[in-house]
């Protein structure tokens, strides 16, 4: 590099150590790129040798003797008919095959199902299994009212048929009459009460001075309109008590 006469000192000696680190790398680079021209001088010649010592074997016939590697497609490939496809049916020791299948500890996995009427699906009785429920029911509960006691002490002592002997039967026996005399007690006024049995139409009383009679139903407006609470039949006197508060 020029230097020109006016430069300073400082710059000088900058420019000095920064041409001695530079030739110290230099120096530091040279053998390890030997190294690596050694390396790949190497590498070549393995290469060399390798295609050479292939070249041999192909012509002595050891090479051509090695087992190819099976291709991927034909490893994926599988027979058209693969469930269907059968080993040892036809073998001469067919039944010996299906021993040493059983031998081995493995469950069989055939079907233990008959064919028949066995499998077919079998009807519940419902009414059956509900008469059962309530049964159950009612005796967990354990609940009696003074009436239902009353009415099973009757029905007891006058149904002489039941056997004293056959305790399930009796219970049996009890529990019925309970379960019909509470069904009498709750269902028959719920049945009174929504039942739409035409009431029994009065004869229309004989017009007096050609003007028709105002009955109860009419003067007290019952059945004609929907029922309203009281306090929204007048919408004047509603509002006022709203504004009063």
């Amino acid at each position: 590099m020029f230097l020109s006469h006016g430069s300073s000192p400082k710059l000088v000696g900058l420019l000095l150590e920064l041409n001695d680190a530079i030739e110290q790398l230099e120096r530091k680079m040279d053998p390890l790129l030997s190294v690596s021209d050694q390396v790949g001088v190497q590498s070549l010649e393995i290469l060399k040798v390798r295609a050479v010592l292939g070249e041999r074997l192909k012509q002595e016939g050891i090479l051509s003797s090695r087992a190819p590697k099976p291709d991927k497609a034909k490893k994926l490939l599988k027979p058209v008919n693969g469930p269907l496809m059968t080993f040892d049916d036809f073998d001469d020791d067919a039944i010996d095959v299906g021993a040493t299948r059983f031998s081995n500890g493995h469950a069989s996995s055939l079907s233990t199902m008959v064919s028949g009427d066995d499998d077919l699906p079998k009807r519940v009785n419902i009414g059956e299994r509900q008469r059962k429920h309530e049964l159950q029911v009612l005796a967990g509960a354990g609940v009696k009212s003074e009436d239902d006691v009353g009415d099973e002490v009757d029905n007891f002592e006058v149904d002489g048929d039941i056997d004293m002997g056959d305790g399930d039967t009796a219970i049996q026996e009890i529990q019925k009459m309970n379960i019909t005399n509470q069904l009498n007690k709750n269902l028959l006024p719920k049945l009174k009460m929504y039942s739409r049995t035409s009431a029994v139409v009065s004869s229309s009383p004989v017009p007096i001075d050609g003007k028709r009679h105002i009955t109860y139903q009419m003067e007290k407006n019952r059945g004609l309109t929907q029922k309203h609470k009281k306090q929204t039949k007048n919408c004047r006197k509603y509002k006022e008590q709203h504004k009063k508060k």
